[in-house]
């Protein structure tokens, strides 16, 4: 596992150089997700034309409100955008890792050997689609499924403010 971190933070430092003079979006949102209900969220997103012209990149953190435990995941993603004809809308496919953390509160009980937290990490594979709306907004929405231990699929949309650039 972390072989692939490593790499997956290699292949990140390799084309982060163009990134700090792009255009960057930070996009606020809100999902709900397989066996964890509702939760809030924020990603920064960044073109990474040095890899190709229609990737990007994405980080997002999310928190979300199930009863009973807490649980948050981090997504680490690679967008690839597909142009249409139509301007308004850009269709995208998405894949990468997602790390979450359930954590359960055992109050005062103390179970010897019971660890009241656990985490998992995913493959992450989905899509989406972003929605002109003007210059330095733009609607989202996206679907992601798992291939691993962590929600089986989480449906979020937001908007995306455009900084830089």
């Amino acid at each position: 596992m972390k072989k692939l971190l490593v790499g997956a933070a290699l292949v990140g430092m390799l084309a982060l150089p163009n990134v700090v003079e792009a255009q960057l979006e930070i996009s606020p949102h809100a999902g709900i997700a397989s066996d964890v209900d509702f939760g809030v969220g924020a990603a920064i997103g960044f073109p990474l034309e040095s890899l190709h012209e229609q990737i990007e990149g994405s980080a997002s953190f999310s928190l979300f409100f199930p009863d009973g435990f807490d649980y948050w995941e981090i997504n680490a993603l690679l967008r690839y955008l597909i142009e249409l004809d139509n301007p308004d809308v850009l269709p995208y496919v998405t894949a990468g890792l997602g790390y979450g953390n359930f954590s359960f509160d055992l109050g005062d009980i103390v179970i010897p050997g019971f660890d009241a937290s656990a985490s998992e990490i995913a493959l992450r594979v989905g899509g989406g689609a972003k929605f002109n709306a003007g210059e330095a907004i733009v609607p989202f929405g996206e679907v992601l499924f798992s291939l691993g231990d962590l929600p089986d699929f989480v449906l979020r949309g937001g908007v995306s403010l455009k900084l830089g650039g």
